[in-house]
């Protein structure tokens, strides 16, 4: 029988709108699935906790949580080709410090406005994070699909590789971006 998934593995907790395609479905995660993949294939993974790497030239000194990154008030990136000619792109200031007001720029709660309710601890200055807790808390409207869609307000977690990423101009549209 042809499956259309073409060998496509899924690994969550949550059910998906794409679990039907996939050759392979599992309910789990992902870190538990890799550890027991690992164990299985006899392979020694060792484990590093994560420390972003933020460049220099995208911290904005004695404003803590606040970065230079190559997009646009809308979240999109600045022009690849002025990279590639070794220019410069055009950069904003993305303000993720407790109290900064921010807005959705994709999924099914696009353009909902929150408002960021903690950092990750900061204690060795701008840039160099050293935490337990490696993620900004953002308070948004429910971005849940379905009738709870923009009711309730929810706290979601926005990691620091997303950070790292914006200032690194790696992701095609910021997930927020200041209002």
């Amino acid at each position: 029988r042809r499956q259309a998934g073409l060998g496509s593995v899924i690994i969550g907790i949550q059910r998906t709108a794409m679990d039907h395609l996939a050759t392979l479905r599992i309910f789990a995660k992902i870190d538990d699935v890799m550890a027991l993949l690992a164990q299985k294939l006899s392979l020694h993974v060792p484990t590093a906790a994560y420390r972003p790497s933020i460049p220099s030239d995208c911290i904005v000194h004695g404003r803590p949580n606040v970065f230079l990154v190559p997009y646009n008030h809308y979240g999109t990136r600045s022009t690849p080709r002025l990279r590639s000619q070794g220019e410069k792109p055009p950069v904003i200031e993305w303000d993720l410090s407790v109290g900064a007001r921010v807005k959705l720029t994709a999924g099914p709660g696009e353009g909902f406005e929150g408002v960021i309710v903690a950092t990750p601890k900061n204690s060795k200055g701008a840039g160099d994070f050293v935490s337990e807790k490696l993620c900004y808390y953002v308070r948004l409207p429910c971005t849940r699909e379905g009738e709870r869609l923009g009711q309730s307000l929810k706290t979601y977690k926005l990691g620091l590789w997303w950070v790292e990423a914006a200032c690194n101009g790696s992701l095609g549209l910021l997930p927020l971006v200041n209002v």
